[in-house]
């Protein structure tokens, strides 16, 4: 069902090229050995807008479900951010996924998580000039 990983831009770290998600794969290439296919799909995850408080060090832990894949994506804010941001600073995570799909579908499932450099998890984050953020962000797509 799932071999992720593939590259990612300048500002994530955690999925690495090569990184295999097998478990699905293997049930997959069992049960539905006529359905396999060599056609790449490519998946972006692009998260929230961010600002100068905010870390480039996006943590990232891809792993395999019944489903299809779960990615989850951990935001760090600084504890110290108070509502201002340097003018054009702005920058919004961004995860690309490289796949073959050995089922007929799958789904990838995101969360995005945010804490403070305290370690205290965030729920409810401001990106002026933006409307304010509830987390964690979830969101869902089934991959055909």
């Amino acid at each position: 069902m799932c071999q992720g990983g593939g590259p990612i831009n300048q500002y994530l770290s955690g999925i690495r090229d090569g990184d295999i998600c097998r478990c699905a794969a293997q049930k997959a290439l069992n049960r539905n050995s006529s359905r396999i296919t060599t056609d790449f799909i490519v998946v972006v995850a692009l998260g929230p807008v961010l600002g100068s408080m905010d870390s480039h060090q996006v943590e990232t832990d891809l792993k395999c479900t019944e489903k299809g894949l779960a990615l989850t994506v951990m935001l760090t804010r600084s504890a110290d951010y108070d509502g201002a941001h340097l003018k054009n600073v702005l920058w919004r995570p961004k995860i690309q996924l490289t796949m073959v799909l050995h089922q007929p579908e799958a789904t990838l499932e995101t969360m995005w998580n945010m804490r403070l450099t305290t370690g205290a998890q965030v729920h409810h984050a401001q990106f002026p000039p933006y409307s304010d953020q509830i987390f964690p962000i979830i969101l869902s797509k089934t991959l055909r």
